[in-house]
This record gives structure tokens, C-alpha cells and sequence, in this order.
């Protein structure tokens, strides 16, 4: 599982349409929220906003937030990326606490 998990953190942080960096910062953005309920900030304010709905409240996204995330700058594949790794970060980081709550458990 956990190689699977990595593996799959490797492709989705891997080349795309939109900067590494940028992925590897909402990455690490939803993981701290996961784990700690803390989230700093992402420039612009909009795809901070954009974030913090994937996590807390996706049901709450609209296609304002789109249209708002366009006007910044941002294109289709690039938000899709975005999404993708948002997603990703949140599934695998329960993932991970649950799989070292059953390793607890069996030592």
C-alpha cells in the first residue's frame, strides 16, 4: 500500500501543465490541514480560497470559483491538476494516519 501510495504522489507531482512547485505547495496545504486543522496561505488569494473548499467544503464549489481562478491566470489543465493534487493530498494523508493507527495497534 504504502508503495502505491508513493507512487501515485510521485505521478501526480510529476511533470504537468502546471508548476511543481505550485503542486507541491497545495500538497503540502491540505496535508497540514488534515493533520492539524492549520492552513497557511497560497497566492492568490483566490486559488487559497479555491483550496481550502476542496478540503473543508468541496460541495460548497461553484463555477465562480473557476471563473475567478481564470481571471488569475490560471487555464483548464492547470485548475485540473490543481484539483487532482488537492484530492489526492487529502485521501493519502488519512490513508497514512490510518495505516499507523493500525500499526500502533498491532504492536
Amino acid at each position: 500500500m504504502v508503495k502505491l501510495l508513493s507512487d501515485l504522489k510521485e505521478n501526480v507531482l510529476g511533470a504537468g501543465y502546471s508548476e511543481i512547485s505550485l503542486r507541491s505547495l497545495v500538497f503540502n496545504k491540505i496535508k497540514n490541514i488534515v493533520k492539524t486543522d492549520i492552513s497557511q496561505g497560497i497566492e492568490p488569494s483566490s486559488l487559497n480560497s479555491y483550496i481550502e473548499k476542496i478540503e473543508r467544503n468541496p460541495y460548497k464549489i461553484t463555477d465562480d470559483d473557476f471563473v475567478n481562478l481564470k481571471k488569475t491566470g490560471f487555464t483548464e489543465d492547470e485548475l485540473h491538476e490543481i484539483t487532482i493534487v488537492a484530492a489526492f493530498s487529502s485521501g493519502e494523508t488519512r490513508i497514512q494516519i490510518g495505516l499507523k493507527l493500525l500499526d500502533n495497534q498491532a504492536s
